[in-house]
Parts: C-alpha cells; structure tokens; sequence
C-alpha cells in the first residue's frame, strides 16, 4: 500500500473516535454496539480489498457472526441473552481479527485458541510500535500545498465570525442550542482530557491491530500435530473415568433418576438443592470431559489402532450423555413446582448444547475425523446457540411458558413473573397484569395480605379513594380495579435508574436505542392518584406506604 503507514493510522484514528463518540458517557448498550462493530468491519475489508489481500470464508464467517451478535444488543435486553452475546461478540472479534492476522484457523485443542491470541497479540503489542516512526506525510505540488494553507488558515477565521453572528442572533441561539450543548459537552476542560486519552488508546490498539494486517504481517505458521505415543496413558486415564463414573451412576441412581419419589426420600434437601445443586455440578461435569477427551485425543492422535481408547471415549460421553439427562429431569421439576425463569431457561439451553457438542464428538470418534474439523463445527454450534438463545426472547419466554403453565394448573406465580425481567416482556406482563384471569384471581385472594400490598388504580375512580391497604375490607371496590405490589414494583422496572425514571422513548441519547425499550410506552402513571394535589403518587411513596402498612398488619 502506498503511504500504508500514514492510511493505517488514519484509519486507527477514525476507529478511535468514532469509539469515543459511540461509546463514552453511556450508560447502556444499544444502537451503539451495531455501529461501533460496522465501522470495524468497514475499516477491516476496505483496508483488504484496497491492499489486494485474500479474504478468505473463515475472516468472512467471523464478521458476520461479529455482525450478528453486535445486532442483538439493538434488538433484544434480556439479561443472561445480552451477556452471551458479549461473550460471542468478542469471540468472534477475536477470530476476525486473528484470521485477518493471516492466521490459518487450525485449532487442535480449545486451549491453542487462547494460546495463539495472546502469542500472537503479544507479538503485535512489542513489534509493531514501530509503525508511528514510518509515518510519511505525502508530498503535494505547489496547488495542494496552497490549498491545504489556506483551510488552515479560513477554519479559524470562519469560527470567530460564527460566534459573533451567533452572540448577535437570539433566534440562531435558540435554533443551535443543542449544538452549543453538545459542543460544551465535549470541549468542557474536564471531558476535553476525558475524551483525549479515551481517542489516543483506542486509537493506539487499534493502531497495532492494524500494522500488523497491512504494515508488516506477522508470520503465522501450521500447528504440528501431537505424534501419537500416548495411547496407554490414555487407556488408562479413560478407563479409570468410565469406572468412577459407572459407580456413581449405580450408587446413586435412585437419586439421579427417581424423580419425585428421589426428592420425597430426603426430607432434609429442598426442591433448590436437588436441582440446582446438580445443575452447577454435572455443567463443570460435562465440560471437563469435553475438555478431557480433546486432550487425550489431541496427544494419543485421531487415527489410532486401539479400539479399546476410542470404546472408552464414547462410553464417558455416553455416561456424561446420562448424567445430563438426570439433571434435565430435577431442574423440570424444580420448573414444575416454581414455574420458569430466565435462568432456568439458560439451564435447559446448556443441556441441549451440551449433549449436541458431545454427540458431534461420539460422531468425530467413531469416524476417526481430524480435531480442528470438530473444534470449528464446535464453535459455530456454539455461536448459532447463543443467537438462538438471545432471539427466542428468554424474558418474553418465561412469561409466555408460565402463562401456559397457568392456564394448566390453575396457578399463576407473580414471582418468577414479574421480577428481574427486561423491557423484551414487558408486552407479556402488562398484558397478564391487565387481564381479566390475573384480576379474578386478585379478587379471591385472602384478605390477610402480608406478603403484598393491594393498591386502587381504576383511572375513573382515582380521585373517589386513597390508599386502600386490604380490599377485601371494602365492599365498594370491586376486584376489577386492584392490582398487586408486583405491578408497581413491575413498572419500576422499565424505568432508568439514571435519568430519573425516564422511559426509552424520553431518552434524548439515541446511542442505546433499543426497539424492545420502544415498546415500554412512555408516561406510564403507577399508583394512585393524591385525591387534593390530582397527581400520581410518587412510587417511592407507594411502596413506603405499603411497607408501613406490612409493619403495621404484622
């Protein structure tokens, strides 16, 4: 490239801004994420195909996911979805930016993956500073040097008019207030420095990132493969795997297996130490033996002529197969009895990608396939998992499973509802609040209310009462016009802990659009209505009111 000093730290310049203005002083993620990542991608293919480099499927696949997961954060929010994404996000950075390196995308073991980004970004750390003493400024005839003096000098001129004609003109004020804010914002002393060393390091990683594609590229080599002479330390390890684990299966297959019958055996243990306790044990369970097998096989080799290594393999997985297969049993159980949540979900979620990535490993063996096919097979199973995840909604999700759950059973639990759930339900729950099931089951609850406080919120009779503690004490209001705690503490939710309880729609930073925060209307009114002032009370003075009252009953 000519001048490729001088392009590629111009580009690194850009990328460090535009980070900065997308990036800095925001609170959340949204729209922000999906440009920040489009202008990577830009920069990193227009760079390539201007240098007339290859860009070959893999560093083509890596954006797309990169892309794909930087879309999310537009789109969705629930919680445990948005942190999986991140996590894929910058996976699949970290691959574009390795395979953009020149790497080969041959991986043996999941551990080489780590083993290479920090080789290799370590080796662009030390050598490639080298690239700031290169830089070139292009030499220009007599013409562009005349021009390029004269913007130097008008830029300064131009400004001091636009502020005398600006001081002169109070309807130009007026109209470029927004502007004189923003540029306060920026140019303040304070956020002047801020927004200075903000640009200078990402301008500086992004600098090294980029003189290691097209300054000087770094020199990838093959990966050897391991020779295969440890075939009977891995008989051995693998058979003493499959017998601890056979034992445990039998010893405590009641236990693993019997369900209901298992749980009502051990008086002492509740339905959250049968089920989750398990769940934490056999996920660590079934990853290690993931990570087990791709090491003896990355040593003992693919293509082995002991039969008793590759029967040993497939029968640990297939106890591991029978392990997960327990645990999905106690955690729908554990759903059974306290309906679903959004971490439930993501137990469900692992199980299923874990027995899929152990069976495309029971198939790799039986077939005696090459390690690298199945450790890439693994991560696109991987990264089209968690986009499935996030996409499906879990907050929306678990409202939906336990409105069905509810209209099965008889049984609608306000808890796993209405609490820690993201905007991407609030259709769902507004919706259950405000229907005529959740009100008819209101209306026949205990009059003994000590775990909720029961408000009035009948816009038409707001200004006839107050506070109304216990409905069933009241024979003037029917149930149709109460709600339960849950509601208030549910539209707290939706509403910035930042912006003084601001919706999305009132937000005037546009950088964290997000459309499921779209759909929370703006201006809901929670609680009742002071009858003398004719405003809604504040809801940290519902909720106090409610806490006294619980005070007071108990």
């Amino acid at each position: 490239m000519k001048h490729s000093a001088l392009k590629v730290t111009l580009c690194a310049l850009v990328l460090g801004v535009i980070f900065d203005a997308l990036v800095y002083k925001t609170n959340e993620m949204g729209l922000n994420i999906l440009l920040m990542q489009i202008a990577v991608l830009a920069v990193f293919f227009g760079l390539m195909y201007h240098a007339k480099l290859t860009i070959t499927k893999q560093t083509i696949i890596a954006g797309a996911f990169a892309f794909l997961f930087a879309g999310t954060f537009v789109i969705w929010t629930s919680t445990i979805g948005l942190t999986l994404s991140m996590l894929g996000l910058l996976g699949a950075n970290t691959f574009l930016v390795l395979f953009a390196w020149g790497h080969h995308g041959i991986f043996y073991h999941p551990l080489s993956i780590a083993v290479d980004t920090l080789r290799y970004g370590m080796q662009t750390l030390l050598t490639r500073f080298g690239i700031i003493s290169d830089i070139r400024i292009p030499k220009t005839g007599e013409h562009g040097s005349a021009i390029a003096r004269g913007a130097i000098i008008t830029i300064p001129i131009l400004i001091i008019f636009f502020l005398l004609f600006l001081s002169s003109d109070l309807m130009l004020q007026n109209k470029t207030q927004a502007v004189q804010v923003w540029l306060e914002s920026i140019f303040g002393p304070f956020n002047l420095i801020a927004h200075v060393i903000i640009i200078g390091f990402f301008t500086l990683v992004f600098l090294l990132i980029l003189a290691s594609m097209f300054w000087k590229r770094l020199d990838i080599t093959l990966p050897k493969i391991a020779n295969s002479h440890s075939i009977i330390e891995s008989a051995v390890i693998l058979i003493g795997s499959n017998a601890l684990f056979l034992f445990f299966l039998i010893f405590q297959g009641f236990y693993l297996f019997g369900g209901q019958n298992a749980f009502e055996a051990f008086p002492d243990i509740s339905y959250s130490q049968y089920a989750v306790a398990g769940f934490n044990q056999l996920a660590v369970v079934a990853i290690l033996v993931l990570l087990l097998i791709l090491t003896l096989r990355h040593f003992h080799g693919v293509k082995i002529n002991s039969k008793l290594v590759a029967v040993a393999e497939i029968a640990l997985l297939a106890q591991t197969t029978a392990l997960l297969i327990s645990a999905w049993v106690r955690l729908s159980m554990y759903v059974a009895e306290y309906a679903y949540t959004p971490a439930r979900l993501f137990g469900f979620w692992f199980f299923i990608v874990s027995a899929i990535l152990i069976i495309t490993l029971g198939v790799h063996i039986i077939r005696s396939i090459t390690q690298n096919k199945y450790i890439t097979q693994a991560l696109l199973i991987l990264g089209c998992s968690i986009l499935i995840f996030t996409a499906i909604s879990p907050d929306a999700l678990t409202v939906r499973l336990n409105i069905a759950r509810g209209q099965r059973t008889g049984e609608l639990d306000a808890f796993p509802l209405f609490n820690d759930l993201s905007a991407e339900a609030y259709p769902l729950m507004d919706m259950v609040l405000s229907g005529e099931s959740y009100q008819r089951m209101i209306g026949i609850m205990d009059t003994e209310i000590t775990d909720y406080c029961v408000f009035l919120v009948k816009p038409s009779e707001m200004d006839q009462y107050a506070l109304v503690p216990n409905p069933g004490i009241d024979e003037r209001l029917t149930k149709d016009i109460y709600i339960r705690y849950d509601k208030e503490f549910f539209y707290q939710e939706w509403m910035s802990t930042d912006d003084n309880f601001t919706f999305q729609s009132r937000r005037v930073d546009w950088r964290t659009w997000n459309l499921a925060r779209t759909l929370v209307p703006a201006g809901i009114e929670t609680g009742n209505v002071d009858p003398i002032a004719n405003v809604p009370y504040p809801i940290d003075d519902i909720v106090n009111s409610c806490d006294w009252y619980l005070g007071k009953v108990k």
